[in-house]
């Protein structure tokens, strides 16, 4: 497991200025990509992506503002392997990192240098992030097991091994065709962009932990104290703070008041399984924090803290277009830990994990299931989630 936080409040929120820094870097990364292309220092097939698909990104039509200022970095390392991060640091070889040597022709000084550096900001925000996230291997489009590993290297044997590097330590993260049509038409959408990431990320959610709920580990108080505000800010009523984090049905109600100006709602909580299936976008929104909720689970997070991270993470990603409001994904996840009406399969076409129906009312035969972008039926049926948010960035 990742290294526990030190403070309850730590690695929950992904700070502002680090998404702007990975805004910044997309930006930037994609000039020195063409760049490089344009001069050979390494080919298209190193960096996955060529000068058309640049020029693509650049034309009017294409919508690169979100494709570039999300809160997700668009490329990915290389090396996609803790063996290859290994053999790098230590100094030795391994098929790929022989294979990136020899695509790159030889470098000289002025070259190298430029390798060096942008290797060194791309490595360094990596690091930061992973630092500040739960969330933060989908994030960087990289496993689990990477992750781990990159934290628990010392910052003087990654930057020797930076230094050595003869190719770029990074490539373009999405390479399927269907994606560049979307980006080149105008009609890539920001719920196809989360489709598109999670098909190519090493994080899956079938591979990831599920069953774990927010009162199975017990909290320290300032720990409750701390998840009931972040819970609050999000969008929770007050019962569910007071019901999941042991405070008063009176503190809860105050605290709501005093963050929203208004009273917590009362009324039936949302418990309809059916809601995540009715529609296509609904059931892309309750999939996409699935797979952030998962990872940050297995980035060590505990339910509350995995919870906060993965749906802060959703909302500053869908901005005003979300429609998974925070009850309902609490009531997400407990059912996905407790049974079996809703299940994680992957789609036939592409391969993609998504969330399906298992229960009386409706049944999706996972060896039949395609998904919402194969199908084409992503745009039908757009909705709002309902819910108070605080209007106050919490990072």
């Amino acid at each position: 497991m990742l290294e526990d936080s030190a403070h309850p409040s730590d690695r929950l929120l992904l700070p502002r200025w680090i998404a702007e820094r990975i805004r910044h870097f997309n930006y930037q990364v994609i000039d020195w990509i063409d760049l490089s292309l344009k001069s050979s220092q390494a080919p298209e097939s190193v960096f996955k992506i060529s000068t058309e698909d640049i020029e693509k990104i650049r034309e009017p039509a294409s919508d690169k503002a979100k494709l570039l200022a999300t809160s997700f970095l668009m490329v990915e390392p290389t090396l996609s392997k803790v063996e290859d991060w290994e053999a790098l640091i230590d100094a030795r070889t391994t098929t790929q990192i022989s294979s990136l040597t020899d695509a790159c022709p030889s470098l000289g000084q002025v070259t190298r240098a430029t390798f060096y550096y942008q290797n060194k900001a791309y490595i360094s925000l990596l690091i930061e992030v992973l630092n500040m996230s739960f969330v933060a291997a989908p994030i960087c489009g990289i496993s689990l097991d990477v992750a781990r590993f990159l934290l628990q290297v010392p910052q003087h044997r990654l930057e020797s091994a930076i230094a050595r590097s003869a190719f770029p330590l990074f490539r373009w993260r999405i390479t399927v065709p269907l994606f560049w049509h979307d980006l080149s038409t105008g009609t890539l959408k920001g719920e196809s962009l989360m489709h598109y990431l999670m098909r190519g990320s090493p994080v899956r959610i079938d591979d990831l932990p599920a069953a774990e709920l927010i009162g199975d580990r017990g909290f320290t108080r300032l720990q409750a104290e701390t998840y009931a505000d972040f819970f609050l800010r999000l969008g929770a009523r007050a019962s569910t703070v007071s019901e999941s984090f042991h405070m008063t049905a009176t503190a809860a109600r105050s605290a709501y008041k005093r963050i929203h100006d208004e009273s917590s709602p009362v009324g039936k909580k949302p418990t309809s399984v059916a809601w995540y299936v009715e529609s296509s976008r609904n059931r892309m929104h309750a999939t996409v924090f699935t797979w952030l909720y998962r990872a940050a689970l297995g980035a060590g997070a505990n339910a509350p803290e995995a919870h906060i991270a993965a749906y802060a993470l959703y909302r500053r990603q869908f901005g005003g277009d979300f429609v998974l409001a925070l009850e309902r994904a609490c009531s997400l996840t407990r059912t996905m830990a407790t049974d079996s009406t809703l299940a994680v399969v992957a789609c036939r076409s592409c391969g993609t994990p998504y969330i399906i129906a298992n229960n009386d009312t409706k049944v999706e035969l996972p060896n039949r299931y395609h998904c919402p972008v194969c199908t084409n039926t992503l745009n039908h049926g757009r909705g709002r989630a309902k819910g108070k948010i605080d209007k106050t960035d919490p990072s």
